[in-house]
């Protein structure tokens, strides 16, 4: 991300970049939660203490992904986000791990769910603006970059939809599932045969 940060200066590629980087880190922190899970049964305090730490990597991520996909979006349809959108989008950045804490704090569910409802609304309208349009003025290399980010999109948002509905049903079925992005990880195995072929 660094390198080619530095030596292509160009903002489709930054916020391309970010994306993937957003994404990379929350399915690290789900594969983090999988093994912590398996290896400390035998300490629950530290167990719990790490869940929490991995669960906030996940929102930071998710709330990185909500700011950095719009403006993705922006420049590759050739209309970059506003002033305006874009402080509105850095509030909704924040508020997304802030969501994760004041679960963890009052423990009210409606605190942990209303970041996922919020990405969900994002992904689908950048599905929206994202679809080819036919115009002749556009750059054949950004429309391979927004095709491929219509097909992860395409391919993240029915399983991270899933995820959220069946969550509370895999968490009880042992400490094999206990919170654990199973979606998440099909997502990524999909994405992977994706870029393959």
């Amino acid at each position: 991300f660094y390198t080619l940060n530095q030596k292509y200066r160009q903002p489709v590629l930054r916020y391309f970049l970010a994306v993937l980087f957003c994404l990379g880190f929350a399915i690290f922190s789900d594969l983090f939660t999988f093994y912590i899970s398996l290896v400390l049964t035998d300490s629950p305090d530290t167990l719990q203490n790490l869940i929490v730490v991995s669960s906030i990597i996940y929102h930071l991520s998710m709330g990185g992904l909500v700011y950095a996909l719009p403006h993705l979006v922006g420049e590759l349809i050739g209309q970059p986000v506003s002033r305006s959108l874009r402080n509105i989008l850095l509030g909704l950045m924040v508020l997304y791990p802030v969501g994760v804490i004041a679960y963890f704090i009052t423990r009210q569910e409606f605190f942990a769910t209303i970041g996922d409802g919020l990405l969900m609304v994002i992904i689908t309208h950048s599905l929206y603006r994202l679809f080819p349009r036919g115009r002749e003025d556009e750059n054949p290399h950004l429309r391979k970059i927004a095709n491929a980010m219509l097909i992860l999109l395409g391919i993240f948002l029915p399983l991270f939809s899933l995820e959220i509905f069946f969550e509370p049903l895999l968490s009880g079925m042992g400490r094999l599932f206990f919170d654990v992005s199973v979606f998440l990880l099909a997502f990524y195995l999909a994405w992977n045969i994706t870029n393959a072929a």
